[in-house]
């Protein structure tokens, strides 16, 4: 999976979970962070390793609900915890009906 393969428009179900994954680099010490404000609310967050190798990719999967319709935003960051300012950012676009 290379940064191509994820997703830019979504659709979903009003009040059913629905997922996004991500492909990460953990051992950098970067990962994705769900940030948006408003629509879908996150339930869970899981990191999957493709590998037992050192460096390995890894899919970071996220489980949102939106529990009301409409056209929604969701932001990603790709940052480490002590820096301030993310390396990526990255906007899905999710229709909930």
């Amino acid at each position: 999976m290379d940064d191509s393969e994820d997703p830019t428009h979504l659709s979903a179900v009003e009040g059913q979970e629905f997922k996004v994954e991500l492909k990460s680099y953990p051992g950098s010490g970067a990962a994705w962070r769900y940030v948006s404000s408003e629509g879908p609310q996150l339930v869970s967050e899981t990191t999957e390793s493709q590998d037992d190798s050192i460096g390995a990719a890894a899919v970071q999967v996220f489980t949102l609900r939106a529990d009301v319709s409409g056209s929604y935003d969701l932001i990603f960051e790709l940052k480490r915890t002590w820096e301030s300012s993310p390396r990526r950012r990255k906007e899905i676009k999710v229709d909930v009906g």
